[in-house]
């Protein structure tokens, strides 16, 4: 495990994908939580044992293991889920104690979850998911334990502090596992911030920003498929939506256990090939924008503040 100071906030740890797998055991979770894995190279159970041994007698920070804590509370959660050329991951994961959103909206969701059109992506697929929820292996560590947790999940006492924690992991050696897992702990504003800086860096594209009625591309003909970037809105949407790519995913706002969130609102990201990310959001009308780091912070910042959490302002983001 490496500890160094954050950027970006209080603190920040790196570990291992077995040692993170640990830590959430030491907090009291029966698993690594999407959209995370974890992976060792013990080649017997005796073998895991030890590793898992010392890797919890390295865990013992508090501040750590309050960070971590974030993860299985009722404050907000946020996920990125992606992938981008050649199979690479995106894995992250953000919570925070300074509030709770709403577990139910009457607002619709950000984007459909139907609709007469496949989506630019598919959200179901014949090839199985590239973070599975559930395996025929057993857990690498009990689900239940006689023992209490080292650090209790919940207290009658609120934070001493407003926190906010980001996990990252990087891309493992497979598309099926993930390899150093690094963990910030920052302040609740800073929590976009750091999330989206830990997203594969890319230019932004340079199609003019555009948006359009859902009806006109789920109406748009197959001969605009991959056209060119054309000179209405319609036709830059779909060249985005439906031209070649070498990167895309998802940022989902919302509460959940151990796998994918209930999304309360959400982003998608498209790296079209040989352009740039564009942020996607898509209700009624379907926009798209050219996207930095802190063009989507600043979206998701505005998606929290809708969803009924509003984290502080202290001051302006670099």
């Amino acid at each position: 495990m490496i500890v160094r100071a954050a950027p970006t906030g209080v603190a920040s740890w790196h570990l291992t994908s077995l040692e993170f797998a640990v830590l959430l055991d030491r907090i009291g979770r029966d698993r690594v939580p999407f959209p995370f894995s974890w992976t060792t190279r013990a080649r017997t159970a005796a073998d895991l044992r030890a590793e898992r041994e010392a890797a919890r007698r390295r865990l013992g920070d508090r501040s750590l293991l309050a960070a971590a804590s974030l993860l299985g509370g009722p404050g907000l959660q946020v996920t990125a889920c992606g992938v981008e050329s050649s199979d690479r991951r995106v894995r992250i994961r953000a919570a925070t104690s300074y509030s709770a959103i709403p577990l139910h909206s009457d607002r619709p969701p950000a984007f459909p979850l139907h609709s007469d059109r496949p989506p630019a992506f598919p959200l179901h697929s014949d090839r199985p998911p590239a973070f599975p929820l559930h395996s025929d292996r057993p857990p690498a560590f009990p689900l239940h334990s006689d023992r209490p947790p080292a650090f209790p999940l919940h207290s009658d006492r609120p934070p001493a502090f407003p926190l906010a924690v980001v996990v990252v992991q990087d891309p493992g050696p497979t598309s099926d596992t993930g390899g150093t897992v690094h963990v910030h702990a920052v302040p609740p504003e800073r929590m976009t911030h750091t999330l989206t800086a830990a997203l594969p860096h890319r230019r932004a594209g340079r199609v003019t920003p555009s948006s359009v009625s859902r009806d006109d591309v789920v109406r748009a003909p197959s001969s605009h498929l991959h056209d060119s970037r054309g000179d209405t809105d319609r036709d830059r949407v779909i060249h985005i939506l439906d031209g070649p790519r070498e990167g895309l995913g998802e940022i989902v706002v919302g509460h959940g256990g151990d796998g994918p969130l209930e999304a309360i609102a959400g982003r998608r990201w498209i790296d079209a090939l040989g352009d740039g990310r564009y942020l996607v959001h898509a209700t009624d009308v379907v926009a798209v924008l050219p996207a930095t780091a802190q063009t989507i912070a600043a979206a998701l910042d505005d998606e929290i503040r809708r969803a009924g959490a509003v984290p502080p302002v202290t001051g302006t983001r670099s």
